[in-house]
């Protein structure tokens, strides 16, 4: 007797009258793919991407239990194949097992459409997170496809595989090739990630480029006005104030200053203007007889 739930709780009252004893409650929240089997009955949980609500299958000897609820097999090929023994619980165990295939299959074709488009433009944080969804489903559909091969020995009891052959052997065929896909795509999603860091270190290197020629200007004009300074830290203020030629040091020091701003400033808006990669930190020394300031150039 086949018998299928949309309610949790209908399922869980089902299962314990015939004697089910696992925690099925901890199946619902369960992220990979389980398998066991019990001497009375075998239990599985097959992961499902379309609903957020993993598929529960229970076959006993008499009985099948599945939730949440899904239509049947129709084909009349299997119709035919499923009398004898186990023909119920076969038939019920192949339709769910197509279904979560199918499943896993547009979920696949999902992620590639979103990787083809990310491909165009490609981050590193998109591609992270594709390569982690498709990282766990490639893991799940190997798990489900080392399943289908246990099946296919028909090592496990309530299901003969034997009586839908023709059937089952599609299905594996298809998984088969559904976890090459996938790892084909994470190849092909690898290749791209190189590709983008190798970008951003190019990237990454122009700047420094930039930064070492504004670095160099700065250090030319430091040289321009190293002169006066000196002269002004050895001296003194004071002393150079009751020299005759003090006015003229002073605005060659100030002009120099603002000259070495002026040139800073244009070569900066030159070579950096829309770009968010620097940022200028202005640091004034006041404690020094002259005071003296500093331009950093800091990559974000």
């Amino acid at each position: 007797m086949i018998y299928t739930f949309d309610k949790f709780e209908d399922f869980e009252e089902k299962a314990a009258e015939l004697g089910i004893t696992s925690d099925l409650k901890k199946l619902q929240t369960l992220d990979v793919l389980f398998f066991e089997q019990y001497p009375d009955y075998i239990l599985f949980n097959l992961i499902s991407f379309e609903s957020g609500v993993n598929k529960i299958l229970i076959l006993t000897k008499n009985h099948t239990l599945i939730y949440p609820s899904l239509l049947l097999e129709s084909n009349k090929f299997i119709k035919i194949g499923v009398r004898g023994p186990y023909g119920e619980s076969t038939m019920a165990a192949y339709t769910v097992l197509k279904k979560m295939a199918e499943n896993y299959r547009n979920h696949f074709e999902s992620l590639n459409r979103e990787l083809t488009r990310v491909a165009d433009n490609p981050t590193n944080e998109k591609l992270e997170d594709l390569s982690k969804r498709l990282r766990r489903l490639s893991d799940i559909v190997d798990d489900f496809h080392a399943l289908l091969i246990r099946l296919r020995g028909r090592s496990i009891p309530f299901i003969d595989t034997k009586k839908i052959g023709y059937d089952f052997d599609i299905l594996l065929a298809s998984i088969r090739h559904l976890s090459h896909r996938c790892n084909v795509a994470r190849r092909d999603m690898s290749r791209t990630y190189t590709i983008t860091e190798m970008k951003f270190s190019k990237e990454l290197n122009k700047s420094i480029e930039k930064l070492t020629n504004v670095m160099l200007l700065l250090t030319a004009a430091t040289l321009v006005i190293t002169i006066p300074n000196t002269v002004a830290t050895i001296f003194g203020i004071p002393a150079i104030s009751e020299i005759s030629a003090v006015g003229y040091i002073m605005n060659w020091i100030v002009v120099s200053t603002l000259l070495t701003i002026l040139l800073a400033f244009i070569y900066f808006r030159r070579e950096f203007s829309g770009s968010k990669n620097l940022s200028l930190i202005h640091i004034s020394e006041p404690t020094r007889p002259l005071y003296i300031s500093y331009a950093v150039f800091c990559l974000k």
